[in-house]
């Protein structure tokens, strides 16, 4: 089962242990109502702060897929080729979902399911029980897309562009008003390992030691998304965060070395098309930079705030540097301090943090 790890309300925490301490040393008790504002005011402040880094987080993430060599813009490669690539009757195989958790992950397709392979029992009618004891496909697994999305066909597209193995087709089923439904099927191999935060020993080791295997596994990923921009002829897997990176760990002596790292995920969106290859220290940076975007919860794990916490940066000239934030203008976002061509502009849809924050001050 997947854990998701994010940012927790430490400052609730700390308020009780504070007020704890007090009272077990016989100090002046501080007044309930007290307590009460002085807990409300810190949660609300740092729950503010939460929701605020979130939105620059995720500003600045988009910010890194502007750049003069990333398409950003473009529609996926394989958009709108669904009936090409999802035609073959694929109905008749048993699915079953990895777990439910798991089901939740993809926002942009329907699951990810595990294929139940054919009963040993001989008989061509399955009772309920033999359905239950069958045995599943240990290397492939089935992931279900939306066949009204004009972008599903983007995956496979991308698959056979990064040289992966993979098999399409649709799966049909009736629904609650009666009509045949059907759902884009892609068979793809099964990809060993689990995302790092999963690893009961890379939870528990010292916090030195987890910062070298995050280091390690972010050095080993670099290389593999430099090796698939080159193998696919300018394609960039772009979503390389926490679940779309599986690991393969080891331990002797206390010592933990990072065996493998995978990278999955070849769907929509999260995979563009560049116009060049940057310089090699350019390319580097803007990894760096969206890796410490997509990873921010580790360093919150380690005790750290995030690189450029609460901070709006951008990659200008190959170097990353603190910008100017949004400023609203009716319902358009102007970005300045970012070069965006000859524009030096980009508009976007977008909240602004300051404006978030200052409401909830009023409100508390």
């Amino acid at each position: 089962m997947r854990r998701i790890i994010g940012y927790e309300d430490v400052g609730v925490g700390g308020v009780g242990g504070v007020i704890g301490e007090a009272l077990a040393s016989g100090a002046a008790a501080v007044p309930l109502r007290d307590q009460s504002a002085e807990h409300d005011h810190i949660q609300s402040r740092d729950m503010s702060m939460k929701q605020d880094w979130e939105e620059i987080r995720q500003w600045n993430s988009r910010m890194s897929l502007n750049q003069p060599w990333i398409a950003y813009d473009r529609k996926c490669l394989g958009y709108g080729q669904n009936d090409r690539f999802f035609d073959t009757d694929l109905t008749g195989l048993r699915i079953e979902p990895l777990s439910h958790q798991e089901q939740q992950l993809g926002k942009f397709n329907s699951g990810i399911y595990k294929i139940l392979l054919p009963s040993t029992t001989g008989s061509s009618d399955e009772t309920e029980s033999d359905a239950e004891e069958s045995s599943t496909d240990p290397h492939h697994i089935i992931k279900l897309v939306d066949l009204t999305k004009p972008y599903a066909s983007c995956e496979p597209y991308a698959l056979r562009a990064h040289q992966i193995w993979f098999q399409t087709g649709f799966m049909a089923h009736d629904s609650e008003d009666g009509k045949v439904v059907k759902w884009g099927a892609i068979q793809m191999e099964e990809v060993p390992g689990q995302p790092l935060h999963q690893f009961r020993v890379w939870q528990n080791a010292a916090v030195a030691e987890q910062k070298r295997v995050l280091l390690e596994t972010r050095d080993k990923l670099f290389g593999i998304v430099t090796a698939y921009h080159q193998k696919s002829h300018g394609l960039l897997h772009t979503d390389f965060h926490t679940n779309n990176v599986h690991v393969k760990l080891s331990i002797k002596n206390k010592v933990i070395t990072v065996d493998a790292v995978y990278l999955l995920d070849f769907g929509y969106p999260g995979i563009y098309e560049t116009t060049q290859i940057p310089p090699d220290a350019e390319f580097r940076t803007w990894f760096d930079l969206r890796f410490d975007l997509l990873w921010d919860y580790a360093y919150k794990d380690l005790g750290e705030e995030p690189p450029y916490y609460m901070k709006y940066v951008s990659l200008v000239d190959g170097k990353v540097v603190e910008v100017k934030g949004p400023e609203i203008k009716g319902k358009e976002v102007e970005v300045k301090g970012f070069k965006t061509g000859s524009d030096n502009k980009r508009k976007r849809p977008l909240k602004s943090p300051g404006k978030n924050r200052k409401k909830q001050r009023t409100g508390a």
